[in-house]
């Protein structure tokens, strides 16, 4: 009496598993396949059918001569059962995203001229700010950057970004500037022009920044002289203070201390700006707008501008560059005090 009131009054207690199995038993059109395309057994399905049409009052399927189709009650069912299973999926959805913002995520790529300085400043900044963000950083070439930009792997990337294809900002104007051992016959001058690197061995920091050095050298007739090339700044830094050859890096790259070694602005200036740009990706992402103006604060909190001669005056967060705007001005020389 109960169950008959129940169906009488319409108040149906249909379940979402039962709904899915009929959609599942349409779609497939056998009970085999619809247990198939949801994961479960044949007898699964036929007991949520069954259960379903004896809620419902009514036969949903026709099931004769092994084929299974759909009474009229089942085809007016069916658009209703999927529109709830539609709505139950949306929800699911809302709450992943909620769940997602109650715990934020940020996967960051930088290239490794700017993880060597700028990166743990900033790490620290945004453990403060959001302590329980779940942070993944990949450090790697810049080309690299673009290419996990590009494929979506990172929701923000920051770097030299020069083919990344996707709408780029600049946050740190630098410039490139040779670095080499303190003895060296160049320590005379206050910059080093691109014409004094003909002769030198150069020591080289990967392929890319390998042809933009050439290509800037050769289109002001220095036929480089390739010493080594080694893919790990601090490796190149050691060699260059152990008499190895000179080699040529953004000013964010280069450590305040580094004994034995100096840094002098390259002349004529070729740009080395560090940009920050959010891939399809992270545009989903609310944090990554965050990020960013995190990120511009952090760098401007360091003041990223050129160092003085004199070793003892040269503070840790200082670096060669600096954020002002072009027309650029080769920043005056680094005496760097501990080699890496």
């Amino acid at each position: 009496m109960r169950r008959t009131a129940q169906r009488r009054s319409g108040k149906h207690r249909m379940k979402l598993s039962q709904c899915r199995a009929f959609v599942s038993v349409a779609d497939a059109g056998t009970f085999t396949g619809a247990a198939k395309l949801i994961g479960v057994s044949q007898s699964a399905v036929s007991h949520a059918i069954a259960a379903l049409e004896k809620e419902l009052g009514t036969e949903l399927l026709n099931r004769e001569h092994g084929r299974i189709t759909l009474t009229p009650a089942g085809r007016r069912v069916l658009q209703s059962a999927r529109i709830m299973l539609k709505h139950a999926q949306e929800i699911a959805s809302v709450s992943s995203r909620v769940v997602s913002i109650a715990k934020p995520r940020l996967r960051v790529g930088v290239g490794r001229s700017f993880g060597k300085r700028a990166l743990p400043r900033l790490l620290s900044d945004l453990r403060v700010r959001y302590p329980d963000m779940a942070l993944d950083v990949r450090v790697g070439p810049c080309t690299d950057v673009e290419d996990w930009l590009r494929r979506g792997l990172v929701d923000v990337g920051v770097g030299t970004l020069a083919g990344s294809g996707l709408p780029a900002e600049t946050v740190l104007r630098d410039t490139m500037h040779v670095v080499l051992p303190a003895g060296h016959p160049l320590n005379a001058g206050t910059t080093v022009h691109v014409r004094q690197l003909a002769g030198e061995s150069l020591l080289m920091p990967g392929e890319a920044p390998e042809r933009e050095l050439c290509s800037f050298l050769q289109s002001h007739g220095v036929t480089p002289r390739i010493g080594f090339r080694v893919d790990d700044l601090g490796t190149l830094m050691t060699l260059s203070a152990n008499g190895h050859g000179l080699t040529v890096l953004p000013g964010i790259a280069i450590p305040v201390k580094a004994p034995r070694l100096r840094a002098l602005p390259l002349i004529p200036v070729m740009p080395a700006d560090q940009l920050v740009s959010v891939s399809k990706a992270g545009e989903a992402n609310p944090f990554a707008e965050e990020f960013i103006e995190l990120l511009k604060s952090s760098l401007h909190a360091c003041e990223w501008q050129a160092p003085v001669s004199r070793p003892s005056a040269v503070p840790l967060t200082v670096m060669p560059g600096g954020l002002a705007a072009p027309p650029r001005r080769p920043p005056r020389p680094a005496v760097l005090a501990e080699a890496e």
